[in-house]
């Protein structure tokens, strides 16, 4: 599905943590996507130059940037979202009730670590 709307699997990342979650600084969508700060420097440059996000600085910290999603952001995410979810229910269709349930249960777990030296 990425390829058909030319956008990489940790632009989506970005941009669904950013619609599901709010402004976030780069640190903490580093977090929440699993990515690498090496990586994550690109992936926000290049999400900027489509102008799908915008960066302002933090008003508690103001050594600190937020990046958000542009109303242009916005948009295409929501545009591509539903499908995504159809791909994750074809994918998860083969799992039981249990299985789904240690899946989340999973999945919640790495949430709450804070990747280190990653």
């Amino acid at each position: 599905m990425m390829a058909s709307y030319s956008i990489t699997e940790p632009q989506f990342g970005v941009m669904e943590a950013l619609y599901h979650l709010g402004d976030m600084k780069i640190g903490d969508i580093i977090n929440k996507t699993l990515s690498t700060s090496g990586n994550m420097t690109v992936v926000i440059r290049n999400l900027e130059q489509e102008g799908w996000i915008t960066r302002y600085i933090d008003p508690a910290d103001k050594r600190a940037y937020l990046i958000q999603l542009t109303e242009k952001g916005k948009n295409f995410i929501e545009m591509i979202f539903p499908e995504h979810l159809n791909e994750l229910e074809q994918l998860l269709s083969t799992l039981d009730l249990a299985e789904k349930e240690q899946l989340m249960y999973l999945f919640k777990k790495m949430n709450s670590i804070e990747l280190k030296g990653c």
